[in-house]
């Protein structure tokens, strides 16, 4: 769960390897992966490499976005969306498709306080914002959701 070099190589190897589309299912089956990249979103260190694993291995994957919401992972993306402009664009693009079509991700979402956060990195612009628009129309996507984001538009 900690950093550290080792844990930033490891997290990068399994960014790579579910970055190919027969990668991300055999990532994606492997629990422990998973749970081992949650843990890894605490780390200074690893965040953003945890990030880009988790993306591309919830690409297209709602079940893939179940996993890692079972470990925690949505809540600790809304915890990163305020970090520096690189790890909160990362954490929003792994929170889109951890959102994508999978109603409970989207509301689990909701519940954590993303929405504003993401409303603050629209106004920011750049990567951030391409990123934050992206988990903004997933959350939007769930009843509720839609509410929350018109409240911050008002």
């Amino acid at each position: 769960r900690g950093g550290g070099e080792a844990a930033s190589k490891a997290a990068d190897a399994l960014t790579m390897i579910a970055g190919e589309t027969g990668g991300r299912a055999a990532v994606a089956a492997q629990t422990d992966a998973i749970r081992l990249l949650v843990g890894l979103l605490s780390s200074v260190e690893c965040a953003a490499q945890a990030c880009r694993a988790l993306m591309n291995i919830a690409l297209g994957s709602p079940a893939s976005g179940t996993a890692i919401a079972s470990a925690g992972g949505v809540e600790r993306l809304v915890a990163l969306l305020p970090s520096d402009a690189s790890v909160g664009a990362k954490a929003a693009g792994a929170l889109a498709n951890v959102l994508s079509s999978n109603d409970p991700n989207r509301v689990a979402a909701r519940e954590a306080g993303a929405v504003p956060l993401l409303v603050t990195m629209l106004r920011g612009g750049g990567e951030a914002a391409a990123s934050a628009a992206q988990a903004i129309a997933m959350i939007a996507g769930e009843t509720g959701g839609r509410d929350a984001v018109a409240a911050q538009t008002d």
